[in-house]
């Protein structure tokens, strides 16, 4: 099979997003290599998550799988070149500048071009770090905060990554002088191992819509089986906050059929668009501003809390129930959060805060209809994240 002998153990890469479209799944590693196979291939890629064989893939799979041997086994060796089978003892540290998501460059020169959020990071790991701590650092990416923490004396680092950004890390770690103290943990840490638990965690796992990267999730983990109890933890808190706003015609236009553009497609091309004009979602809709663009919209009233979250005691989910105050129109709502990282360093996303991040997009929930606010008035809503996707309703005050 192509230098591939029957009891080659392999696994599935650390990276990969399949895509099911027809009869066919598309297939894209972290270093960007992209294959296409059928899909009667998924048990097949089952298996290996754990590693197996070639030999027990074609006997356990063989009656799983519409594919004849032949089919199957050219489809394994495909899988292996492209590199979403990899051998079972590889490093998996690959690295490929245009990979898509945290495995490229794109993400990672955003970040470290973000002073606020990374001087804060370091200054704050400085702060917190004892000599001789142990410290797990959750989606490590170049390393930066593994290399601050081996700086402030850190006996051990154990840099956890499951993207080839590995790869750049390990160079940065040799070149800073502090490789000998910090070891890469290839994989997602819900599901690698460290020998000894953590005095201190560092992570970076906040999204755009602030629990998108879960942060929850890993963060209640490390605390079941990475960390001693009373660890300390860099962020330890994060807030998030709501604004209401009022959007611009433009604004709400790429959004929303608008009457005007729905008219002037009429006339262009001759066909009754006017059904158009009348659709609406049914419950507000997530949209993400970059920062410059949410410090232009109008603010309707003051920000309002949406959850104070603990992260040395994270809960599973959030739902929280909260009233807005505002007056006058309101077209949705902008969301904030500000991390609290100890030792008085904290990093807020708000886009009217001159010291704020930049990296990071900012979540506009845009109601179907405008809401107009009377002084006194208060807009009730509720807020839901269940460890999949966020979602925010109106609800009778």
């Amino acid at each position: 099979m192509s230098g591939l002998a029957r009891d080659t153990r392999l696994r599935l890469a650390s990276e990969v997003s399949i895509v099911l479209r027809d009869d066919f799944l598309y297939l894209a590693t972290g270093t960007g290599e992209r294959v296409r196979a059928q899909s009667s291939v998924l048990p097949v890629l089952h298996l290996f998550r754990h590693g197996a064989t070639l030999a027990e893939a074609m006997a356990t799979t063989a009656s799983d799988t519409t594919l004849d041997w032949m089919e199957l086994s050219s489809t394994l060796v495909e899988l292996f070149r492209h590199g979403v089978l990899i051998g079972d003892e590889e490093a998996d540290i690959r690295y490929a500048p245009a990979a898509p998501g945290f495995g490229g460059a794109r993400d990672h020169i955003a970040m470290l071009s973000d002073e606020p959020r990374t001087r804060a990071y370091v200054e704050a790991i400085r702060a917190t770090v004892k000599p001789g701590d142990v410290v797990v650092d959750v989606g490590s990416g170049t390393g930066v905060l593994s290399v601050a923490a081996a700086q402030a004396g850190a006996e051990r680092v154990y840099a956890i990554e499951r993207t080839g950004m590995t790869a750049v890390a390990q160079k940065l770690f040799a070149e800073n002088g502090v490789a000998e103290r910090i070891v890469i943990v290839q994989g997602t840490s819900t599901s690698v191992s460290v020998p000894e638990r953590a005095d201190v965690m560092v992570s970076e796992l906040v999204g755009n819509e602030p629990f998108d990267e879960q942060i929850l999730a890993f963060t209640r983990d490390a605390h079941e089986r990475l960390l001693r109890p009373g660890a300390r933890l860099v962020p330890r808190r994060m807030l998030v906050e709501v604004v209401p706003i009022a959007a611009n015609d433009d604004l709400l236009a790429e959004h929303f059929f608008a009457a005007e553009r729905v008219g002037r497609w009429s006339s262009d091309y001759g066909i009754d668009f006017s059904a158009l004009a009348r659709l609406r979602p049914e419950a507000p809709e997530m949209t993400l501003l970059s920062r410059e663009r949410a410090s232009r919209l109008v603010r309707r009233g003051p920000a309002v809390v949406v959850c104070d979250v603990d992260l040395a005691e994270p809960p599973a989910q959030v739902d929280a129930q909260f009233d807005v105050e505002a007056v006058g129109r309101v077209d949705g709502v902008l969301m904030r959060f500000t991390l609290d990282l100890g030792h008085g360093y904290t990093v807020t996303s708000c886009p009217w805060n001159p010291d704020g991040a930049r990296h990071w997009g900012l979540p506009l929930w845009l109601f179907p209809h405008p809401v107009v606010e009377s002084e006194g008035d208060v807009l009730r809503l509720r807020y839901e994240f269940a460890g999949v996707r966020a979602k925010l309703t109106q609800t009778s005050p």
